[in-house]
């Protein structure tokens, strides 16, 4: 055997040495919510126990922690952070709008009518009001497009290495890896704000809201939350602890399809948009299908336990929106940020034009018709059956076209806008502020402002929901600095 052969032996011997005892270099994320972008690391990372320790030694910086959450990376996705704030702010709008029955005096006639006009009465607040729900929809999108852009760089960045263990050359994905940033992201909070309903509620008087309604729901169903399945098995404030974490249960379940999703898409170009598009078609059928089963046809039927349970709060009516974020994360991915270079121009292949133009027609095509189906509450049947089947399928095409358009460069007015420095803080406590948002508005309703001392006008409902926007937020900032951000910087 030559030398050149001995050489080329032991460096093929030590390559076998270092993927077997060696950890190879990972990528880091810079970002503060959410992936912003990868960087390869130009040394070799220290070992995973070394890392370990500093990341656990560092993540409880609490000025670092403070101030992360007013400034913004240079490189962070501004238009996600308008998104993400818009739809916080929207949905506690309507939780504040259908939570003043709950600050009312039942004795108290007067008030009461008014609380009654104040959800009948249709004018264009209370219909800004009462599609609040559509902010939730906007959540999915981000985090359809967010996780996307994850898991689809990583397919990409695992198949121009060969080094690693083979599981992970072979899917693409590191999976384990995934579910802990997952985990690491959202548990943490989300356990903290249940244990502080059991805690609050009874401090509460016996016989509140909060104590027999809430608290004691937690008490009794908390463990469906552990296990993210509670938007399976209840609706109400008596059968689902913490009503809005059905979204959260919704999401971790949308989290177990996304790596399959991605690395079909990735496998095969003609893939990318057969299987969402199976899926959005598939989920919509469902939701025309149950509404005419269910008679979910008007906003009587539609706020029963039944319509709920069947229609609103499961993964399989509710991941279009997800799945046209994660559309959106491969065409920015694939036919822009590959390219470097702005999607529609030259040279551009003609496929790369009829992808774009034909996301584009679709979006203004569903953007007209979301405004049609919700113009006239008193709308006849067929609407509003229409309007459940499509409607929110529709609003996520819309906002994640409007994402993808601001990300490439287009829509500039509204691309700043959503980039607007005001967004970010709030953005950054949404999630936090999306969980304790129902404990600011019942403290605040019957211990603090309360409902007798504003009233339930339309003018009363601006005060109300700018007070618990406020203490939400501020309510947030402390939780954010010692349990969130924490978590979220142990995420490597």
């Amino acid at each position: 055997m030559d030398g050149s052969n001995i050489i080329a032996a032991n460096r093929r011997l030590v390559g076998i040495v270092n993927k077997l005892y060696l950890v190879r270099p990972q990528m880091s994320e810079q970002k503060t919510d959410s992936v912003v972008v990868d960087v390869q690391s130009e040394t070799s990372q220290p070992s995973i126990l070394k890392r370990a320790w500093k990341s656990l030694v560092t993540s409880w910086n609490v000025k670092a922690n403070f101030i992360a959450i007013f400034v913004r990376p240079e490189q962070q996705m501004k238009p996600l952070d308008g998104i993400r704030a818009l739809g916080f702010l929207w949905v506690l709008l309507i939780h504040s709008w259908k939570a003043l029955q709950i600050g009312a005096d039942p004795n108290d006639k007067e008030m009461l009518q008014q609380l009654h006009d104040s959800h009948t009465n249709w004018d264009f607040f209370s219909r800004l009001a009462d599609k609040g729900g559509y902010g939730v929809d906007m959540f999915f999108v981000l985090s359809g497009f967010l996780i996307a852009y994850i898991l689809i760089r990583e397919y990409n960045k695992s198949s121009e290495d060969t080094s690693g263990n083979i599981f992970t050359r072979t899917i693409g994905i590191n999976i384990p890896r995934f579910f802990l940033r997952r985990a690491l992201r959202i548990i943490p909070v989300y356990w903290l704000t249940i244990a502080m309903i059991i805690g609050l509620g009874f401090l509460f008087p016996a016989g509140s809201f909060m104590r027999e309604s809430v608290a004691m729901t937690c008490v009794k169903k908390g463990y469906l939350n552990l296990l993210f399945v509670n938007n399976l098995f209840g609706t109400s404030y008596n059968t689902m602890c913490l009503v809005p974490s059905w979204s959260i249960a919704v999401e971790i379940q949308m989290y177990l399809m996304s790596p399959i999703i991605v690395y079909l898409v990735c496998k095969k170009r003609i893939l990318a948009y057969l299987v969402p598009c199976t899926l959005i078609v598939a989920s919509s059928i469902m939701n025309l299908v149950i509404s005419i089963v269910y008679n979910c046809d008007s906003e009587d039927a539609f706020e029963s336990d039944t319509c709920k349970t069947v229609l609103y709060e499961k993964v399989y009516t509710k991941w279009n929106p997800y799945l046209w974020g994660m559309i959106a994360a491969y065409i920015y991915i694939h036919y822009f940020e590959k390219q470097q270079q702005p999607v529609l121009s030259e040279p551009a292949s003609k496929y790369r034009r009829l992808s774009l133009y034909s996301f584009y027609i679709a979006a203004a095509i569903a953007m007209i018709t979301v405004v049609l189906l919700n113009y006239d509450r008193d709308a006849p049947p067929i609407v509003r059956f229409m309007d459940y089947a499509i409607g929110r399928t529709l609003f996520g095409l819309v906002i994640s076209f409007i994402l993808l358009s601001c990300l490439i460069g287009n829509m500039k007015i509204i691309n700043s806008i959503l980039s607007l420095w005001i967004f970010y803080p709030i953005g950054q406590l949404s999630y936090t502020g999306y969980l304790l948002q129902f404990i600011v508005i019942v403290t605040n309703y019957q211990f603090l402002f309360g409902v007798k001392w504003i009233g339930v006008g339309h003018g009363a409902l601006f005060v109300h929901n700018l007070i618990n926007t406020i203490l939400t937020l501020i309510l947030c900032i402390p939780i954010h600095v010692f349990v969130e951000r924490p978590f979220m910087n142990m995420r490597w």
